[in-house]
């Protein structure tokens, strides 16, 4: 209670300051914001998160309110994109959809916004339907003339149709809206990635040769597990979406990799190989594993490219005893029932 009194007292004082200097430029009051809290940052414990959440607590709480103050500064709007990125930190999605609801979709700084807020959702588990009901609602609804704001809409919504509704052609539909829009953002790259997923690595397709080596030296070539059902995953340590999937391919691998025509490949995007082996030994992960290399960075290796795993993983393949794709985004308890139905 007494660390709750001082955030609301520093709080105070703040808001009191903000008032007594409202004569100063909001830019000035945000460059100070950030040197001070530069400076915390530098001097507190790295290895203390709850430290470091609480700086940026107090970052972000001043930022909001340098915002309030001056909504269409460019500083002041600046200052919320990284109060988001605090909120982030500590699962402050409600205060983040607050402000995603008070900003007009045609103001470039509501997709920007949206990003931050969606990815927030994801690591709360909320509901994705009602989540893309909402965008779905928006687009149906609201008078959107914003080419970000309407870029941003149907990257999402082609991502829902992909991954989670499993509708290709919606999904392409989507996709193709993004293209066309010829907005210079991160979308516009995703989408031509998706685009390309959806036509060249889907269901029914031939999955792309490789060849290559296992973290073990072991040359690994597609073509040599036809007879087999093969999972291959992509994904990282550094991933946290990919760390909860562990026990779920823990529990697949255990259930039927002793078989003669099951194989899971493992493909990280690890950079460091000696952090790899003793993050797979500290975690028990024993199918085979290839660290992912040949590219300028860690999400363009020479699998990564092939696999157009651009646009973030886990990202999950099965493959058929002829080669053929099977099935993707095989997430938690979805890869169990997936697997069941073709092994049991």
């Amino acid at each position: 209670m007494k660390s709750i009194s001082l955030f609301i007292i520093i709080g105070l004082a703040f808001s009191g300051r903000i008032n007594a200097q409202q004569s100063n430029e909001p830019d000035s009051l945000y460059q100070e914001i950030i040197h001070k809290y530069t400076s915390e940052f530098e001097k507190a414990d790295q290895e203390n998160r709850a430290t470091l959440d609480s700086i940026g607590a107090l970052r972000a709480l001043e930022l909001e309110q340098l915002y309030n103050k001056y909504p269409q500064n460019n500083a002041a709007r600046k200052g919320l994109l990284l109060a988001f990125k605090s909120w982030l930190n500590v699962d402050s999605v409600a205060t983040m959809a607050n402000y995603v609801n008070s900003v007009s979709f045609n103001d470039n700084l509501w997709h920007q916004l949206m990003e931050l807020y969606s990815y927030g959702l994801q690591n709360t588990r909320t509901d994705p339907f009602k989540y893309f009901e909402s965008l779905e609602a928006i687009l149906k609804n609201e008078d959107v003339i914003n080419f970000n704001s309407l870029s941003f809409l149907y990257s999402e919504l082609g991502k829902f149709e992909m991954m989670i509704q499993q509708d290709t052609k919606k999904a392409i539909m989507y996709f193709e809206k993004v293209v066309d829009l010829e907005v210079d953002s991160v979308e516009v790259e995703m989408a031509k990635r998706n685009l390309y997923d959806l036509r060249k690595l889907n269901i029914g397709q031939t999955v792309p040769h490789f060849k290559t080596q296992d973290i073990n030296g072991n040359v690994i070539d597609i073509r040599n597990y036809k007879g087999k059902y093969v999972l291959i995953e992509f994904w990282a340590t550094w991933c946290g979406p990919c760390l909860p999937e562990i026990p779920f391919l823990k529990k697949a691998y255990s259930k039927y990799g002793e078989r003669n025509d099951f194989e899971m490949i493992g493909v990280s995007l690890d950079t460091d190989r000696d952090k790899l082996r003793e993050f797979l030994k500290d975690h028990d992960i024993d199918w085979i594993q290839i660290l992912d290399e040949g590219g300028e960075n860690k999400w363009n290796g020479k699998l990564g490219t092939l696999f157009a795993v651009g646009n973030g993983i886990p990202k999950t393949f099965l493959i058929d005893k002829e080669g053929k794709i099977i099935a993707t985004e095989l997430r938690k308890e979805r890869l169990s029932e997936i697997l069941s139905e073709y092994l049991d």
